[in-house]
């Protein structure tokens, strides 16, 4: 927990786990922006996990040299701004709809991954979308606008 801590309050520690060790695998340059020392890049730099948002509070971290110094000033303005969806708070109950869900799933488990990767031709698209149709995906969308409906109706 006290490594969570830190992660989440201290400056050097989100720069360490984001940039790596300065002046090793990054150099703070005039402006407070950070870059790669002279010589190395995304290759060779030794540190270069590129995740930084997984890695505690990126907002205490230093902007990189492409990113425009204010960064996390406007993404928190950015962040601030954003709307909750109408259906925060909704869950769908599929017990209605149990059978053509799992069939469903079944052509989702059959497509899915072979589309994603890339490793068919976008046809099989079409062809999923026409096997999910088949599977009753017509009767899943239905009901859970139906249920959707009812608890706006609610609220």
């Amino acid at each position: 927990m006290m490594m969570l801590n830190l992660m989440y309050t201290d400056e050097y520690v989100a720069n360490t786990l984001i940039w790596g060790i300065e002046n090793v695998h990054y150099v703070v340059l005039d402006d407070g922006r950070v870059d790669f020392p002279e010589g190395l890049d995304t290759q060779s730099s030794g540190y270069n996990p590129a995740v930084g948002w997984v890695m505690g509070n990126q907002f205490l971290s230093r902007p990189w040299v492409t990113d425009d110094i204010d960064i996390w000033e406007q993404t928190r303005i950015f962040n601030e701004s954003a709307r909750l969806s109408p259906a925060t708070g909704y869950t769908f109950d599929a017990s209605n709809v149990a059978i053509e869900v799992a069939a469903c799933q079944a052509v989702l488990d059959e497509y899915n991954r072979p589309i994603m990767s890339g490793s068919v031709d976008l046809s099989k698209i079409e062809e999923m979308n026409n096997k999910l149709y088949a599977a009753g995906l017509q009767s899943v969308i239905d009901e859970k606008q139906s249920q959707y409906d009812a608890w706006r109706a609610n609220r």
